[in-house]
């Protein structure tokens, strides 16, 4: 930006800002580096004993009519697609799940329990296998998962119980479909018996 006719850049007109702020938008950047741009300027500005163009009308025009022009670009599409995830877990490397290496049966048993219960990757490493909080359902059609005692989700207060999660097992008696292969309670059980010795007393592994 260009200093006023004295030479010092904290001298620097409201017009003057607003003008290279303009120039910022031709240069194809964002609102968001624009607004970074304006506080660096302002802040340098108000420290040099200049005005407080921050609070200035004109700026602040000007910053509005330029995020209405030119909003923020979002992605209206996903970035995965759950479908294309689905159908990969249905086969190699993670099929069969008896033969399958460890890396892709705890992947795959990974994805799905997060999938099936919506719980955040905190709420995940603090779930624990033991029969206090691991509950299977009476022939395996659910099974009921809770974090450790330690465990304080940041949404919870203090003396508020952990969550629990109750996964259901998903229809497996279909002579053409094959759902099993990705219900969570299947991978979960597999993933349980493929660990069980490498495990031992860990109870949240």
């Amino acid at each position: 930006m260009e200093s006023t006719g004295g030479g010092n850049p904290f001298e620097a007109t409201a017009p003057q800002l607003a003008d290279y702020l303009l120039s910022v938008i031709d240069l194809g950047r964002g609102i968001s580096t624009l607004k970074v741009h304006k506080s660096a300027i302002c802040v340098t500005i108000r420290r040099g004993g200049g005005p407080n163009h921050a609070a200035d009308p004109t700026i602040q025009a000007v910053l509005q009519s330029l995020s209405v022009s030119h909003p923020p670009k979002r992605d209206v599409m996903p970035k995965w697609n759950l479908n294309i995830v689905l159908k990969a877990l249905r086969a190699a490397p993670f099929e069969p799940v008896d033969k399958i290496e460890i890396k892709y049966l705890s992947l795959k048993t990974a994805f799905l329990v997060m999938w099936g219960t919506a719980s955040r990757i905190s709420e995940m490493h603090a779930l624990c296998m033991d029969d206090d909080h691991l509950q299977w359902g009476q022939n395996g059609d659910w099974v009921d998962l809770t974090a450790g005692m330690k465990f304080l989700a940041k949404n919870r207060g203090i003396n508020q119980l952990a969550r629990k999660f109750r996964l259901k097992a998903l229809e497996q008696n279909n002579i053409v479909g094959d759902y099993h292969l990705i219900c969570p309670v299947c991978a979960l059980r597999a993933y349980l018996d493929k660990t069980k010795a490498e495990r031992g007393e860990q109870t949240n592994r």
